[in-house]
């Protein structure tokens, strides 16, 4: 897992449509930086920082020891608000492709709890580096 990564698509569950809407587009045009790099840590554990549209999260993944192309982890947006704004992440790496990783999120507490509610979604990564 340690490496470069790029985002080949984000997206968010929309409650209304119960559909997943494709929010790819909103990243490229805002010239968002779409790559992650993650650092091995060791035991199974990788750090690394992504920039989404609200700011930069730090996150932290754990590998499965017994399915290693299976892993949770959490992020926080680094912020100094007064409400934390963080997640947890479930990781699937693609057994067909090694470069490919599946990433679902879901917050737990966001920043704008009074407006926002819930936030999921998954993302798909290609290991670049």
């Amino acid at each position: 897992m340690a490496g470069k990564y790029k985002r080949l698509k984000i997206t968010n569950w929309n409650s209304i449509t119960q559909q997943y809407d494709d929010i790819t587009h909103r990243y490229e045009e805002g010239g968002y930086n779409n790559n992650i790099e993650l650092e091995y840590c060791g035991e199974g554990e990788y750090k690394g920082t992504v920039r989404y549209e609200k700011g930069t999260v730090g996150i932290v993944i754990n590998m499965n020891k017994e399915n290693p192309d299976a892993g949770k982890g959490t992020y926080q947006y680094k912020t100094n608000d007064a409400h934390p704004d963080l997640g947890t992440y479930e990781i699937q790496k693609d057994q067909n492709d090694v470069n490919m990783v599946y990433v679902n999120y879901s917050n737990v507490i966001s920043s704008d709890w009074k407006n926002s509610g819930k936030v999921q979604g998954y993302e798909i990564w290609r290991k670049i580096k």
